[in-house]
């Protein structure tokens, strides 16, 4: 589960981990890298170098049986899928919104994939008003007016005094009425 989520150093960390039992130390030490500029990787990480000396039966048998603890977890815990590119710096609203920034620099009609990163940082720092503001604005530019709605009204608990949002809301009265 923690593989699967976009702000998680995880994805990276296991994947080293499987680089290195594949014996791919450049492929490895770049995930290591990657993992670690995360603010979330943990200052002591479990040492997985024992999993070298496992086969690849033993392996699955350890899968096969720690499955049932994951669909246990997966009860109470719903992870959202994203769309996003995977990147080591997902976890950082603010280089998401800069990326969608430049993306509509670049491409003024892609506002689905500005949209999509805007979605990826309200889920990245859900305590940044911005990044609502941001989702719902793209999301009146991409026709979804239920989805704008969503973000302005998510944003507004979050910061009611949000001048972004509070500009959005003024709007959506004045074309509401």
């Amino acid at each position: 589960m923690a593989t699967q989520s976009i702000a998680s150093p995880y994805p990276y960390f296991f994947e080293a981990i499987s680089w290195d039992y594949k014996g791919k130390e450049d492929k490895a030490r770049e995930c290591y890298a990657n993992a670690m500029c995360n603010p979330a990787f943990p200052s002591t990480v479990w040492d997985f170098s024992y999993w070298q000396d496992l086969t690849s039966g033993e392996l699955r048998a350890i899968a096969r049986r720690l499955l049932p603890k994951e669909e246990e977890y997966r009860k109470y815990f719903h992870l959202s899928t994203y769309s996003c590119p995977h990147h080591y710096l997902n976890f950082d609203d603010d280089y998401l919104t800069a990326k969608a920034a430049d993306t509509l620099v670049v491409l003024p009609t892609a506002v689905g994939a500005a949209l999509m990163l805007y979605e990826t940082a309200v889920q990245a720092n859900p305590f940044n008003a911005r990044n609502f503001a941001g989702a719902s604005l793209l999301s009146v530019q991409n026709g979804d007016s239920v989805k704008a709605a969503y973000y302005l009204n998510e944003g507004l608990l979050i910061d009611p005094e949000n001048k972004g949002l509070q500009a959005l809301l003024n709007v959506w009265k004045g074309g509401h009425k």
